[in-house]
């Protein structure tokens, strides 16, 4: 998309229009993505080792 991004974006939908297949193989890799970089063992995962990597935090008591 480069030069003309408004121009090839509206191709590249256009493509997707005219091909059903192409249309269902994009949506499909798209949820293959989604479901793979933002289920809920990877936020599990990613919340774990934030909380590993935490500083300890001051409680106040003194």
């Amino acid at each position: 998309m480069n030069g003309r991004p408004a121009e090839a974006l509206a191709h590249a939908v256009a493509g997707l229009l005219a091909d059903p297949a192409a249309r269902e193989a994009c949506g499909a890799a798209g949820r293959r993505r989604v479901l793979s970089r933002f289920s809920w063992s990877q936020a599990a995962a990613a919340t774990y080792c934030e909380v590993l990597d935490a500083e300890p935090a001051a409680t106040g008591a003194g």
